[in-house]
């Protein structure tokens, strides 16, 4: 199973000497970073707990980081839960898990995640009936 972590990009750093803060996305010994659009100084990074600190608005932007992260774990939970990530690799989930983050994917994801979770539990005559009326 894939996982995610916080992890602050030292390797390019800003003429004002901030780093962008990205989401590492780990399958398979494979890892993929999607950016979050955050940057920080070194001083202003705690890797530990995955947390700003030192910071003038350290509690709006770990909210918004906190919220970035559980967004792209339900993302790939949900790819887990339909099984539409088996045989993929990292690089593909970050590209879904942008998608998912930007809003590309909204439309059709709670109707597929209907009829691919809970199709097999539902008796072949009641299948319609049952996914309109849980929809």
């Amino acid at each position: 199973m894939p996982t995610l972590k916080l992890y602050l990009d030292t390797r390019s750093v800003r003429p004002d000497g901030t780093s962008p803060l990205k989401l590492s996305i780990n399958k398979n010994s494979k890892t993929a970073l999607l950016s979050l659009d955050v940057f920080l100084s070194t001083a202003q990074w705690d890797a530990k707990a995955e947390k700003i600190t030192n910071h003038p608005n350290k509690a709006f932007l770990n909210s918004f980081v906190m919220q970035r992260k559980l967004q792209a774990q339900e993302i790939m939970m949900r790819l887990e839960t339909t099984g539409e990530s088996a045989g993929k690799n990292a690089t593909w989930i970050k590209n879904r898990i942008k998608a998912g983050l930007s809003g590309e994917d909204a439309g059709h994801d709670d109707l597929f995640l209907a009829q691919k979770v809970l199709t097999p539990y539902v008796p072949a005559k009641f299948q319609r009936v049952s996914l309109y009326f849980i929809l």
